[in-house]
């Protein structure tokens, strides 16, 4: 079957087309598939393997098996080949002059005559033009490669970040053993397994059981937080994902035996690491331990606090004074309290001490943007991320390590709960043995989005610490404090008669979604911004979870308009206002996971290419903070809607408004820290939108899964010997 493109319908970022094809004779179809990314209008393209499809709605449609493009022949079509971002060094501007230039006919002449022919077009010189001319003859190549990967079970996108990742090579990469596609980040053990099969790998392979223990250590690491699984267990694991009779636990366990040996991993006991877990919970027990702090007289501290008391306009309570004369009697403290329990002013007048004690080099650090911004606020001194304090580099290495550790005296981090044990590992590898670290958080928060449960563990280990349980925050009318902590006393939170604190039943999901919605509109009404209020949901599937919310919050807040642009990735339709978060730890931008900002403009954006040439490619710009980073459209995917975001990823940011999303469709997620970490996080509305039961199942369900960590037992006895003046506190 052979035809031009007359209309594309849809262009998924992942390389899904819908498209209409027209054969001549009158003769068209609807073709879909995996089809090359920047197909255009006018495109001449030959499918040689289809099948015929029949969709309820839309009728007849040609499945796309096998495909080729030939090489655009139309001035449109080789203008958007060039600035299509497949051809090194050329933008939408370049693009447009090459064809000015040469003609529509510049593809063959690049081909005919050489890299040559590309100099006497103004501003392309030795280099550029050999790219350029690189390019072309490699996207030849490009055709086939994508063909016979396709012909694996692998999407065009698969294909082209395989393509990027591998070489030129990359058909044998993957014939000899497809689950490197891991690697990728983007292929999952399954759809690798698939692409196996499809080639023909043996279920008792050493790479796919390999593979299979990797995917099982690091799926349990991303959804429980373990650092470790114990030996059995991971072998009944494996073989069950596996379910091949042919592999058994003695060959799973000689796999397991290989990969010991060849330090892949590591056994201590019975539990058993994967590498990268094992050094970091080690260096991170290590570092803990040699942080000492200065030693400092009590009643020198007292003297500091108490000639810096009257000027800060603080009042401290016994158990708050008692903080601050323990932060300087050990190098690593913990201040842990709910909400509204002081921590801001105890951390305030341990900032100002430490000035009077003469610590001189005092750092302000939190896990997200957001708590860093509301740190900064409230103390008067500038806070960062910690990725950020720690400058993390592209590749996601640290600029400041053992070898180069931050100047610090004092170093604060405040939401530590969040912290998880790669990240902890590399701030304590960072600082010098004389600082004094102080960690506060809330200890009956949820855990780490990643694996780990340091601030736990260096609690369990016997660390210097406070709890501070006295109510300070608002006033004791506020019904937002009183429920968070009636809820993690374990007691339904007081559901009327506030004025802070809303409850509206209601048991259909429909329901729930829609009364989200007026909310939000009336919220907005009254004069809150988009930033003020953040909705909440344990989920991010289902009707009531954060993506479909999404959607239907982005048509309330910014529905399309014929004045804002907007792009379409996957599902997904990003517009000027659009509030977005990052899902991903992206070094080169310095932007991390969970930071959210505002999209400023959608269209054609400068970027620099890896030789220093200034591009402009399809994409936009987002405002996070006051810093504006640019996304090309194959970065889109770490991008999401943050109208709505999970309670996990709530953590470490206050909001004025919150409105949660609370219904049985969540029965797994419900438990008690959940539903006190999203009231917590409302400073002065919270809306509670769902049904009283299953508010009372999380409230009531304090079963909290228990993390597989050794750092705990790694610190045993490493805070046992105090200063001298321990003992009066």
């Amino acid at each position: 079957m052979e035809g031009i493109v007359s209309r594309v319908y849809y262009e998924g970022a992942d390389g899904f087309v819908i498209a209409r094809l027209s054969m001549g004779n009158n003769r068209s179809c609807t073709i879909l598939g995996d089809l090359l990314y920047g197909l255009e209008k006018g495109d001449t393209i030959k499918i040689s393997e289809y099948r015929i499809e029949n969709h309820k709605d839309y009728g007849e449609q040609v499945r796309v098996l096998s495909w080729s493009k030939a090489v655009p022949t139309t001035r449109q079509g080789v203008i958007e080949f060039f600035r299509s971002g497949l051809v090194k060094g050329v933008g939408d501007k370049r693009a447009h002059l090459i064809v000015n230039t040469l003609g529509e006919d510049a593809l063959k002449r690049i081909k005919d005559e050489g890299p040559d022919v590309l100099k006497i077009i103004p501003g392309i010189g030795e280099r550029l033009s050999q790219n350029i001319y690189d390019s072309v003859m490699e996207y030849q190549q490009l055709q086939g490669i994508v063909q016979d990967l396709s012909s694996f079970g692998m999407t065009f996108k698969m294909a082209m970040k395989a393509y990027k990742h591998f070489g030129p090579g990359v058909v044998d990469v993957v014939r000899l053993n497809p689950y490197k596609l891991i690697e990728l980040n983007m292929v999952s053990f399954a759809r690798a397994d698939a692409i196996a099969r499809n080639i023909g790998i043996k279920p008792c392979s050493h790479f796919r059981i390999k593979a299979a223990i990797d995917h099982v250590f690091a799926r349990e690491a991303q959804k429980s937080g373990h650092c470790y699984l114990l030996l059995d267990e991971l072998i009944h694991v494996v073989q069950d994902l596996l379910g091949e009779p042919e592999v058994d636990g003695d060959h799973i366990g000689e796999i397991v035996e290989s990969l010991i040996s060849g330090g892949d991993l590591k056994l201590e006991g019975l539990c058993l690491y994967g590498k990268s877990f094992y050094y970091a919970e080690k260096e991170l027990a290590v570092a803990l331990r040699e942080i000492k702090g200065t030693q400092k007289d009590l009643a020198v501290v007292l003297g500091a606090l108490m000639s810096c008391a009257d000027r800060i306009g603080v009042k401290l309570s016994p158990e708050q004074q008692r903080a601050v004369e323990m932060a300087f009697g050990h190098g690593v403290f913990v201040l842990t309290g709910g909400p509204g329990t002081g921590k801001t002013q105890t951390v305030k007048a341990i900032i100002e001490t430490a000035k009077v004690l003469g610590l001189e080099r005092i750092l302000l650090s939190a896990p997200t943007g957001r708590a860093a911004k509301v740190l900064s606020a409230v103390t008067g001194h500038e806070a960062q991320t910690l990725h950020r304090l720690l400058e993390m580099q592209p590749g996601g290495q640290p600029a400041y390590n053992a070898s180069n550790p931050l100047r610090c005296d004092l170093l604060v981090v405040d939401e530590a709960s969040m912290v998880d044990v790669f990240l902890a590992r590399d701030l304590f590898v960072a600082l010098p043995e004389t600082a004094h670290v102080v960690l506060v958080g809330d200890r009956d928060q949820l855990p780490p989005v990643g694996p780990g449960n340091v601030l736990k563990d260096i609690l369990a280990a016997g660390v210097p610490q406070v709890n501070l349980t006295r109510i300070y925050r608002q006033s004791e009318s506020s019904a937002i404090v009183l429920n968070a902590h009636r809820v993690n006393g374990g007691v339904m939170p007081v559901l009327k008669g506030a004025s802070d604190f809303f409850f509206i039943e209601k048991v259909e999901p429909a329901g729930v979604v829609d009364v989200i919605a007026r909310s939000y509109r009336r919220l907005l009404e009254k004069g809150y911004s988009v930033q003020d209020i953040q909705v909440l949901s344990p989920m991010r599937k289902g009707e009531t979870g954060v993506e479909n919310l999404n959607r239907v919050l982005q048509a309330v807040y910014n529905p399309a308009a014929p004045s804002k642009g907007e792009l379409v990735c996957g599902k997904t339709v990003f517009r000027v206002g659009d509030k977005v978060m990052q899902v991903k730890n992206d070094y080169s931008k310095q932007v991390f996971n969970g930071e959210v900002g505002i999209i400023e403009r959608v269209g054609l954006i400068p970027v620099e290419d890896e030789d220093g040439e200034v591009l402009e490619r399809d994409g936009l710009v987002v405002r996070f903070g006051d810093r504006e980073v640019a996304y090309v459209r194959d970065e889109l995917e770490n991008l999401v809607l943050a109208y709505a975001v999970t309670v996990h990823k709530s953590q470490g940011c206050e909001y004025p408004v919150v409105i949660l999303a609370l219904t049985t469709q969540h029965y797994v997620m419900l438990a008690r820290n959940l539903v006190y970490t999203a009231i917590s996080r409302a400073k002065e509305m919270m809306v509670l939108v769902g049904t009283r039961k299953a508010l009372a199942i999380g409230v009531k369900n304090d079963r909290v899964l228990a993390r597989n960590t050794g750092l705990a037992g790694r610190l045993e006895g490493a805070f046992d010997e105090v200063y001298r003046d321990a003992a009066v506190f």
